[in-house]
């Protein structure tokens, strides 16, 4: 059994309340969403292209900006460009020729360690020494893998604006 007693002073006020907690939580609903997206991106990177997802964290930024009207929007960029090989893991010379960074190879490469202390894997650019470049990881896989997250974020939004709503209103009954 429900019963709800109501103040003719809290209907006054009741609309302003109300809008309030939907501000509120819909601001929440947004940061929430927003970390939600920024680490099951990144998980489905790493996962896809087989590589740590502290690397993809440092290259990935996510942001919250707020609107003139004073909603939030939330963004998460996801540095999708070449890396350096030497990001999918330590890099490694073989025996029989080429290297290894985590569980990715290259033929004919070779670990070097610059001068400003960065070690990472180079390859030569014609039969002579020099010039050598450093060996890129192409991220190929990783559009792929974020359809599904991006799929997720109306389901994950609503979710969270539901929670929050139910929590926003139960702060301003003094139940919270």
């Amino acid at each position: 059994m429900l019963t709800m007693n109501v103040d003719a002073r809290q209907l006054e006020r009741a609309p302003r309340v109300v809008a309030r907690a939907w501000v509120v939580a819909g601001n929440r609903a947004v940061r929430r969403t927003t970390q939600w997206a920024r680490t099951h991106g990144s998980r489905a990177i790493a996962q896809a292209e087989q590589i740590p997802v502290g690397r993809i964290r440092k290259r990935m930024r996510g942001q919250v900006q707020k609107q003139p009207n004073g909603s939030l929007v939330g963004k998460a960029w996801f540095g999708l460009k070449p890396m350096p090989a030497s990001y999918a893991g330590k890099p490694r010379q073989l025996r029989r020729g080429g290297t290894r960074a985590g569980k990715h190879s290259w033929e004919g490469g070779f670990v070097a360690t610059m001068p400003n202390g960065h070690t990472g894997i180079f390859e030569r650019m014609g039969r002579s020494r020099l010039p050598i470049v450093e060996t890129m990881l192409h991220l190929e896989k990783a559009p792929d893998a974020l359809r599904p997250v991006e799929r997720q974020i109306p389901e994950q939004l609503s979710k969270a604006l539901e929670q929050e709503l139910k929590y926003e209103m139960l702060k301003q009954q003094g139940g919270a």
